[in-house]
């Protein structure tokens, strides 16, 4: 899982970003606005709890 900034232009998302991803590649987004500081504040907190669970932190070794 990857979290990444983009802007969205003309019904495109377009991230701030290079990606590792080839080209038309299918991806899943969860859409956060960044003033919306309440939505902002729960994705940190999963966030947190994601990378704080050895179980699920596959970079853990």
């Amino acid at each position: 899982m990857q979290t990444i900034e983009a802007i969205y232009e003309h019904g495109v998302f377009r991230p701030l970003q290079k990606l590792e991803l080839p080209e038309h590649a299918q991806v899943a987004l969860a859409v956060l606005a960044s003033h919306d500081e309440l939505l902002l504040a729960a994705q940190q907190q999963a966030a947190a709890r994601h990378w704080d669970d050895p179980v699920l932190d596959i970079y853990n070794e």
